[in-house]
């Protein structure tokens, strides 16, 4: 059994990182601002309170009602047009993996506008919102990959330069052939359907095949099975299935007196469908109720207001339940368990009438009271919210569990992606993978913000010694132990800091702690003693970080070069001649500086001589290289010979052993920091 299950999620993890399903999920998400605006609108304009109504079509002439409708047609009213747009956009952009194609979008809104038949006779302009979804789909998949191949293969007849003629230009004429082809071949596929099938568009057909399919099965328990079916199943692979079907629900499901019939889109959307598809309403209180991760939590808490409202996109793709097999079973059992309850409540008399059709962003209870005008609404929607979240329940534990059974794997991947950009010096954007290495690293971006908002990240402190053996002073390093992965990768914090816009806001939170910890460190140390602080080459130059550390002398009042700057060799050569003037005036205020990593570059050399720094602490190869490569040792003592002459301090890192020391001590370097004499610690062991 757990090979099976193993087979089935190789499967669904393979199925998740096609392009076709990379495409779906990310046009999906990049259309959700679009739909989340328009659903609210259409819960403005159709909110079903009298008063309300008549005061919105009555007040400056209907200007309220009227404004409320434009928003609605140009956001939910257009909805199959922006999402042939993005999808499209993401097609193009997973393909080549870098720029969106605009030919190959074009292309997809062209075939979008001729499957559906657009000013044709009649045209329905529905088609252009939620009930054109098939279209916008199939257009944007089949254009952007058909215009993509052409591309590639009439890469000759489709170049074209002129002098002077700048880049969009150029690529504007290099996208006439493919286009032209493309469209034509869109023109062509939609006659033949309109030929076979004798409607006026390939929109229709697929509207006659949905009428063929479903109406034979009449509105019955059984339909509504299959329909709630279909809906879901197109949902695990993000597809969004109530738009797609929205055709079915709206004329074979549509409203009717409960008398005539139960099954009705009325009835599944207030009575099933509560927070959206999958019921994810009872998966949002599961979340928030037997959740236990932070970032469950975090999730349930962001969606909780779309999904009151039954919009659930952001849940759907954020969780995600798409592609994920742990969440099969309850997406797929708690619409048809609420289903089967609420018929039954019906026939045992407990269920009044639908007296009312509401629209489906209507808040739960509300349209549970709104729709039968009794509480009793509101008791089985309650009844039925119970029942799901004890179904979700077990499926958040094992998925919070999996989760966290595979922290580690995705840590040391992460880590181990790292470790080889350094190696190789090649640039690296963790958040920008297209695996699921990145939705770790996002997630690990999103802890520690709030680490630091928290203030949980740590300062530790590594002694540094004389050949006296007595303490100098201490250099501050950033340690975070996250709750779930254990103490993180230092340079893989910073990397995560640097790409999401933080670092500078964790630098600042480490000067500020170390400033506040100076009496404690005066008490360790001695009042002699100084603490030097790594800030990395983004933030050095930024006026707003030369602020802070200005305001922050004058609030903690710290004494003269208690806290030295240290900036890396590689950060120094790239110093403006402004950027000195501002360090020499942090320099004049009381802040000492070191330049760390120093093997000798000309340019640090020159910048020795302008006396910023006070301390050069050495490049750790040259360390780590001397018991077996006499130039190393001869690069030390002239760097020691110099600081004798140019008046600065010396202080060699990475001192693992006495004989290593003693090498030193001889060189003429008195000052050490490294495993010998202690590894970073907490202050209260310091």
């Amino acid at each position: 059994m757990r090979r099976v299950l193993s087979k089935i999620n190789r499967f669904v993890i393979n199925l998740s990182e096609n392009r076709i399903s990379q495409t779906i999920r990310d046009g999906m998400v990049m259309v959700f601002p679009v739909l989340l605006l328009g659903s609210f609108v259409l819960l403005l304009l159709h909110l079903p309170i009298n008063g309300y109504q008549d005061f919105l079509k009555t007040f400056a002439n209907g200007f309220i009602f009227d404004f409320l409708t434009f928003v609605y047609s140009g956001t939910f009213g257009c909805l199959s047009c922006f999402v042939v747009s993005t999808l499209s956009m993401a097609y193009s952009k997973n393909a080549s993996g870098s720029a969106v194609n605009f030919g190959a979008m074009l292309s997809g809104i062209v075939w979008f506008f001729i499957f559906s038949g657009f000013l044709s006779e009649n045209f329905d302009f529905s088609l252009l919102g939620a009930s054109g979804m098939f279209s916008a789909i199939i257009s944007a998949l089949g254009a952007t990959s058909f215009y993509l191949f052409l591309e590639k293969k009439l890469v000759k007849f489709s170049k074209y330069y002129f002098d002077g003629a700048d880049t969009i230009f150029t690529n504007a004429l290099a996208s006439i052939v493919p286009l032209t082809i493309t469209v034509f071949t869109g023109s062509i596929i939609n006659y033949i359907f309109i030929a076979i099938s004798g409607e006026t568009c390939l929109q229709n057909f697929f509207i006659k095949l949905m009428h063929y399919v479903f109406h034979p099965l009449g509105r019955t328990f059984f339909s509504s099975i299959v329909y709630l079916f279909f809906v879901h199943f197109l949902w695990i692979f993000g597809i969004h299935g109530s738009d797609v079907l929205f055709i079915v629900g709206e004329h074979l499901f549509s409203y009717v007196p409960v008398t005539e019939s139960i099954y009705s889109k009325a009835f599944f959307d207030t009575f099933v469908l509560m927070g959206g598809s999958g019921t994810t309403i009872c998966l949002l209180v599961a979340m928030l109720v037997f959740g236990k991760s932070a970032s469950t939590k975090r999730l349930g808490a962001i969606s909780a207001v779309p999904v009151i409202f039954n919009i659930n996109e952001l849940l759907i793709f954020g969780l995600p339940i798409i592609y994920n097999v742990i969440f099969f079973i309850p997406f797929f059992i708690v619409p048809i368990v609420t289903f089967m309850s609420s018929v039954l409540a019906y026939k045992i008399g407990f269920l009044p009438e639908i007296l009312n059709q509401i629209e489906w962003t209507t808040p739960v209870f509300f349209s549970g009271y709104l729709a039968t005008g009794s509480f009793r609404g509101v008791i089985l929607q309650l009844f039925n919210i119970c029942v799901g979240v004890l179904i979700y329940w077990p499926f958040i534990k094992i998925y919070e569990q999996r989760k966290q059974n595979s922290v580690k794997d995705n840590l040391d991947r992460l880590i181990s992606i790292l470790k080889n950009s350094e190696e190789s010096g090649s640039a690296i954007n963790l958040l920008g993978l297209k695996t699921s290495e990145s939705y770790f690293a996002n997630s690990l971006v999103l802890d520690l913000q709030e680490a630091i908002e928290n203030q949980t990240i740590d300062v530790y402190y590594q002694p540094q010694y004389n050949s006296a053996g007595r303490c100098i002073g201490a250099e501050a390093l950033m340690r975070w132990k996250h709750p779930k992965c254990g103490m993180m990768y230092p340079p893989l914090v910073v990397q995560l800091a640097t790409e999401s816009g933080l670092l500078m806001t964790l630098e600042k939170y480490i000067f500020e702690r170390v400033a506040s910890e100076i009496g404690k460190l005066n008490k360790a140390l001695g009042r002699m003693s100084k603490v030097s602080i790594n800030v990395s080459g983004t933030t050095i130059p930024n006026p707003e970080f030369m602020t802070f550390l200005k305001d922050l002398m004058t609030l903690y009042k710290f004494p003269a070069k208690k806290i030295y700057i240290e900036i890396t060799e590689q950060i120094a050569v790239s110093f403006s001649d402004e950027l000195m003037e501002s360090l020499f005036e942090l320099k004049e205020i009381g802040y000492g500086f070191a330049i760390d990593d120093f093997a000798m570059g000309h340019t640090s050399i020159n910048y020795l001589k302008t006396t910023l720094f006070d301390l050069v602490k050495l490049d750790g190869s040259l360390i780590k290289d001397m018991m077996n490569n006499d130039r190393c040792k001869e690069i030390i003592g002239m760097i020691v010979f110099m600081s004798q002459s140019l008046g600065f301090s010396v202080l060699s890192e990475y001192v693992e052993t006495e004989k290593q020391r003693k090498i030193l001590e001889s060189l003429g370097c008195h000052e050490y920091q490294g495993y010998l004499f202690s590894p970073a610690i907490p202050l209260e062991k310091l």
